[in-house]
């Protein structure tokens, strides 16, 4: 992977080159309300990650810690959806916030805590056009290693390449089915990052565009799957899509 530093460091242009080798263990459950589309829930979060940085690139802003960490941590999650379909949905909402807390007490190194909240939406326009939003934002707090500080998740945009204490994004996805199985979409978003509360008008943005199509594998169950080509501020990207693009 690549780090990309914040802020607009010199390493926008230059990017540390690493590894992580992770054990990943997580349980999560979440439960309805009654019969409404209400449901809350949480999850318990253990990692071990080692990280290795290449021969070739330096990581001078980056603290010893974080190469070596144990992360354990649980989160309190409350959920609102009204889904037609829940991997390829086409009408309904989806609405969810998170508090994640990793806590000394709980075996973590130290003590980081992240906030996140996304929406997810789905209109249909005309019967072969459904119109889709999405918004999203995380936060985090304490002392957060490099790797896991928020970052704005685009089609397009490298994984990483845009952090800060906190992100927040919008986009659209538009789709149309033009022969039987057979539809195309269209998209485009835009996203920001804050790399410090204190100073609110330091970030960077980012944003992304591009289309696709999607076949119709699965008739029973809605499932769809197809190909995305997008476009952010400094490449182009290939996507194979399973389900929904947005799938959480």
């Amino acid at each position: 992977m690549k780090y990309y530093g914040s802020g607009g460091s010199f390493l926008a242009e230059n990017p540390a080159k690493f590894s992580n080798e992770s054990y990943f263990l997580l349980q999560q459950a979440l439960f309805r309300i009654g019969q409404s589309n209400f449901m809350i829930g949480g999850n318990y979060i253990f990692m071990k990650t080692t990280t290795t940085a290449f021969e070739d690139s330096k990581l001078p802003w980056v603290d010893p810690h974080d190469f070596v960490m144990t992360n354990s941590g649980i989160s309190l999650i409350g959920e609102y959806e009204t889904f037609n379909n829940i991997l390829s949905p086409s009408k309904g909402v989806r609405l969810q916030l998170g508090f994640q807390s990793f806590l000394e007490i709980l075996g973590s190194d130290r003590d980081i805590q992240r906030l996140n909240f996304f929406t997810l939406a789905y209109i249909p326009i005309y019967e072969r056009w459904i119109s889709g939003v999405r918004f999203e934002s995380l936060l985090a707090s304490g002392d957060t290693p490099f790797y896991m500080k928020p970052y704005i998740s685009l089609r397009g945009v490298p994984v990483l390449r845009y952090q800060g204490q906190l992100t927040f994004l919008a986009e659209t996805e538009q789709y149309f089915n033009v022969f039987r199985r057979w539809g195309l979409v269209a998209f485009a978003g835009y996203g920001r990052t804050v790399s410090d509360l204190e100073s609110f008008n330091q970030g960077l943005n980012a944003w992304n565009a591009g289309g696709g199509f999607r076949y119709l594998i699965a008739r029973l169950l809605g499932l769809q799957m197809g190909i995305d080509v997008a476009r952010g501020p400094e490449d182009w990207a290939i996507y194979i899509v399973f389900a929904s693009a947005w799938l959480k």
